[in-house]
């Protein structure tokens, strides 16, 4: 039984050999193309043409771009919306500069973005709470009362898609004494959804 695989793998290689010799044979033997040949020909015995040189190109005077300070032109518009606040101009206000400062005033106004809220059950009831996102990626909760931007920003209003904050900031005036005068500025933080 050995003996006889032993001989069918022999002749199983030995059919393999003369097959491929078969097929390498005709791979290696020349096929004649007289016609292909002649083609070849003619086109080599024509006259070799130019490249016509390259045109010279103007140089063109450069551009100052004068309006890379404005908003992109492929920025959504800025969504202005009536506060729900009472604003008096004529008011008298000083900001509270001797009070803690709250860790979101660090952060410029522009820079917090509203990104949703929460519900949250207290002693009267519930109370909702919005949560802003500052320029560094963190997420923080806050509520009425709490303090945010470098301006003084007291949040007055938390609604579910939009935060009223007062700003106090400086008129640009001053008092008969030199103190400066300050004024109340309404401002609001809408909820971004992307």
């Amino acid at each position: 039984m050995r003996m006889k695989v032993l001989i069918n793998s022999h002749l199983f290689y030995l059919c393999s050999l003369i097959f491929f010799s078969l097929v390498l044979t005709a791979c290696g033997s020349k096929v004649y193309f007289p016609d292909l040949e002649t083609y070849v020909e003619e086109v080599q015995a024509k006259p070799k043409g130019r490249i016509r040189a390259l045109p010279d190109f103007k140089a063109h005077g450069t551009y100052a771009y004068s309006s890379a300070a404005m908003r992109s032109p492929f920025d959504p518009p800025i969504v202005i919306r009536e506060s729900t606040v009472d604003f008096d101009p004529n008011s008298v206000v000083v900001p509270d500069l001797t009070r803690t400062k709250e860790y979101l005033e660090q952060f410029s106004f522009d820079a917090l973005r509203m990104v949703g809220t929460i519900q949250r059950p207290d002693e009267d009831g519930s109370q909702l709470w919005a949560l802003l996102k500052d320029s560094q990626g963190g997420i923080h909760r806050v509520k009425i009362g709490d303090y945010l931007g470098r301006s003084h920003g007291q949040i007055i209003n938390v609604f579910a898609n939009i935060i009223n904050v007062m700003e106090i900031v400086p008129s640009g005036e001053v008092d008969l004494d030199g103190n400066k005068l300050w004024i109340e500025r309404p401002r609001n933080l809408v909820l971004k959804t992307d």
